[in-house]
């Protein structure tokens, strides 16, 4: 059975997840590079983000989850750890300080497409900042 359907039975159907695209992203300290990616949710249904480092070479760069009353969770990274959370759940990457983080980003989809921008109401947002696993 697929991760997502394992740790969030009541938000994924079995046609919610069938189909997966992913992509690497890397935050610099240094001037010229990605320090930070503001509040969005992903057009995913589930969203796998792994660190690649194999040592702690940064200070910063943490993953903050919100809701819609204001509450948030904050989520250290720590190297080759991994995050997952639902597409849907607003987020942001803070800004990193110093050094390099390097991150490969899986989204899960569905083939039919509906699950994303709300077409699932099974979906929608709800609150689940705190429904995000470090693993």
């Amino acid at each position: 059975r697929p991760l997502g359907r394992l740790f969030y039975p009541k938000h994924i159907r079995e046609t919610d997840d069938d189909e997966s695209f992913s992509f690497s992203i890397q935050y610099q300290g240094a001037q010229g590079g990605d320090k930070s990616i503001r509040h969005h949710t992903d057009a995913s249904t589930v969203t796998f983000n792994i660190n690649l480092d194999e040592k702690e070479s940064w200070t910063g760069s943490s993953l903050i989850f919100f809701d819609n009353d204001g509450k948030h969770k904050q989520v250290m990274w720590k190297p080759g750890y991994a995050v997952m959370h639902l597409g849907k759940t607003m987020h942001a990457a803070l800004p990193i300080e110093s050094g390099t983080r390097s991150n490969w980003v899986v989204w899960t989809k569905g083939s039919n497409s509906n699950q994303l921008y709300g077409g699932n109401p099974m979906l929608s947002y709800d609150g689940c900042y705190d429904e995000a696993y470090q693993l």
